[in-house]
C-alpha cells in the first residue's frame, strides 16, 4: 500500500512540475523570462508558506511518538527540537534492555577522525646539475628512439 502511495505523489508531483514548467513558458513567452522566474519563486514561497501554515506537525509527531517512544518510566521525554545547528547532539532514547553505549571520544576528537586525510609524502627528483641539460628532440624523434 506504502508503494501505491509514494507513486501516486510521485505522479502527481511530476504533473504539477510540468504544469508549472509550461505556466512559466507561457509567462516568458508573453513578458520577460526574468518576471516569469521571479513569479515562479513568489508562487513557490507562498505555496509553501501556505502548507506550512496546515501541516500537521503535532499530529505527526504524536503518532510517531506512539509508534517509536518505549512507553513506561524507563523513557526519556523528547523536548521540542534543539535549534538547527549542524553539530547539535542526538537525543537518545533507551530502554532497560539497550546494553551500556560505548564511551565516545570528544566531539572535537570524532570530528577530526571524520574529516582525516591521509597525507602522501613525495620525493622529486633533484634539480639537474649545472651544465646537464634536459635531452630536446626536435618533433616526432622522441619516439624513433623507442621503435624496434
Amino acid at each position: 500500500m506504502r508503494g501505491r502511495v509514494l507513486a501516486l505523489a510521485g505522479a502527481g508531483y511530476n504533473a504539477l512540475v510540468a504544469v508549472f514548467y509550461l505556466l512559466a513558458g507561457f509567462i516568458a513567452d508573453i513578458s520577460k523570462p526574468s518576471i516569469a522566474v521571479t513569479l515562479a519563486g513568489v508562487t513557490g514561497l507562498a505555496l509553501l508558506g501556505i502548507v506550512r501554515i496546515f501541516w500537521p506537525t503535532k499530529a505527526m509527531r504524536d503518532a510517531v511518538d506512539d509508534a517509536y517512544v518505549v512507553a513506561g518510566p524507563v523513557a526519556e521525554t523528547v523536548t521540542a527540537p534543539k535549534s538547527a545547528v549542524f553539530d547539535a547532539e542526538p537525543t537518545v532514547i533507551s530502554s532497560p534492555d539497550d546494553p551500556e553505549p560505548e564511551p565516545q571520544a570528544p566531539r572535537e576528537q570524532r570530528i577530526r577522525e571524520r574529516n582525516y586525510a591521509p597525507t602522501i609524502e613525495v620525493t622529486l627528483p633533484p634539480p639537474p646539475a649545472d651544465g646537464d641539460e634536459p635531452k630536446v628532440f626536435p618533433s616526432g624523434e622522441f619516439w624513433e628512439q623507442f621503435r624496434p
